[in-house]
């Protein structure tokens, strides 16, 4: 397929398509690729944009990485953020002198539409109404057409920047077309823009992104594994590491637990250290945006044995598992021992609390014959203080399942119930909260009484450990 054979209308379906997904930044960045793209290009972006937000001073686009575990309370972490500095302000068409210009020149494209192109603008519209990324996915499909053909390619180049004649044009021309090969799934094509560049593999493409961030975005689990199967063979470098988060942190965004799940397998098989010293933050990211499904498929590759930092992750991440109503996954934490209960981790300790302000009460005999002691909360900071007693937090919730689990794993009865009762009580009762105080002390008279007679047997012998002492003298 000729560039030159595409008719307006099927490439102004392409651009706007293409300035939808890309943003106006990199599209317009890239409209001096060639005479036919630069004139769709500014009329798409120049047509629909406030030209307030093209005033301004020549720029490059600052992409800011930030990363994502520190932040992950705060929900889904999103590690591209583009920010715009300015753009410049040149060739400022308006709508009705550039349909002048394009009804004369007609951008070297003939002026009928054949059959065949027609079908494909006509395919763009329909399967619009069904699948939104369908459309995306045949725009990308036509110009990996289009820019495979490779004289045309260098003539579009050799357009852009003809006083260059070094090997950086074609370099960055085969990381668009590796990351569009990518994105539409093309293995064949892929292996063959990969042989002739392997590095490219790392490289960002201004049109599409990072390679593999394509394929994972766009669902291609074979375009996935054939780009970490090149950079399995590559050094471990900060640049690596910095694509295979960027891959995951995608599959998050996008939803996909296959892709998710492939991509941990590989980066634990083939990157041990670097998925030992992250798995931690990325499943810390997966409870704060509560994708189950994500939590499952990570805590199931989560190793045994974290650091410091880690274990503050997972107690951070717990809270949020007991929140989001996950009782099932945060017994599998406990029970495979994930957490760690040793005295040098308590102060970063509040499993307990977790599971109580969550309603979470069925963890408690757990955590306590993990050697968690229901006498006090431990680094649990603002509306519970450290220290506070969780029988006192009980009582002034009035929750009777709550205390009733509490004194059965053997919480201290040493409280004036009467008075915490009424320094707790509100202003106006409900006949509700009247019973519930009522079985509250009820239970503790109870609780009091099993304590004590336990202490009686302990101290007093029987009757037959007399004789038999009186026998033994």
């Amino acid at each position: 397929m000729d560039l030159l054979d595409v008719p307006p209308e099927v490439l102004e379906q392409i651009i706007r398509l293409y300035v939808d997904d890309v943003g106006v930044v990199k599209a317009w960045l890239r409209r001096d690729v060639c005479k036919t793209f630069k004139s769709f290009i500014q009329f798409e972006i120049l047509a629909k944009q406030p030209l307030q937000a093209f005033q301004g001073v020549s720029f490059t686009p600052l992409t800011i990485y930030q990363r994502g575990e520190s932040t992950y309370s705060r929900g889904m972490y999103d590690p591209y953020r583009t920010h715009f500095l300015a753009i410049r302000s040149e060739n400022v068409h308006i709508r009705s002198e550039y349909l002048q210009y394009r009804i004369k020149q007609l951008n070297g494209c003939h002026p009928f539409v054949p059959s065949s192109i027609q079908a494909i603008v006509n395919d763009f519209v329909e399967s619009s109404k069904d699948r939104q990324n369908y459309p995306m996915e045949k725009c990308i499909e036509i110009l990996c057409r289009v820019t495979s053909n490779l004289p045309i390619w260098s003539l579009l180049w050799r357009s852009w920047d003809s006083s260059s004649h070094n090997l950086d044009g074609s370099r960055v021309c085969n990381v668009d077309r590796i990351a569009a090969a990518a994105s539409i799934g093309d293995l064949h094509l892929l292996q063959k823009l990969i042989l002739d560049h392997p590095l490219d593999v790392q490289q960002e493409s201004v049109v599409l992104g990072y390679p593999l961030e394509c394929a994972v975005i766009e669902g291609k689990e074979g375009s996935v594994v054939h780009l970490m199967h090149n950079l399995k063979k590559t050094k471990k470098t900060y640049r690596v590491r910095d694509l295979l988060h960027r891959a995951i942190i995608a599959a998050m965004r996008m939803k996909t637990n296959s892709t998710l799940e492939l991509l941990l397998h590989i980066v634990q098989k083939d990157h041990k250290a670097f998925w030992r010293a992250r798995v931690v933050g990325w499943w810390a990211i997966a409870a704060a945006a509560g994708r189950k499904d994500h939590i499952e498929t990570i805590l199931n590759t989560l190793p045994y044995g974290h650091s410091h930092e880690n274990q503050r992750r997972m107690n951070e991440s717990f809270r949020y598992i007991c929140k989001r109503g996950f009782g099932d996954i945060a017994k599998r934490i406990i029970q495979q021992r994930h957490i760690d209960i040793s005295p040098q981790h308590s102060p970063s300790q509040s499993y307990l609390m977790s599971a109580i302000e969550n309603d979470q009460t069925d963890l408690i005999p757990l955590l306590v014959a993990r050697g968690v002691s229901v006498e006090r909360f431990s680094g649990r900071r603002g509306y519970n203080p450290v220290g506070q007693s969780p029988l006192r937090y009980a009582i002034r919730i009035r929750s009777i399942a709550l205390v009733k689990i509490l004194l059965k794993q053997g919480a201290k009865t040493n409280i004036d119930i009467n008075h915490w009762l009424r320094k707790t009580a509100s202003e106006h009762q409900t006949d509700e909260s009247k019973q519930a105080e009522a079985d509250i002390i009820e239970l503790f008279k109870v609780a009091r009484a099993a304590q004590s007679g336990r202490k009686g047997t302990k101290s007093t012998p029987t009757k037959q450990h007399n004789l038999k002492r009186k026998a033994e003298n």
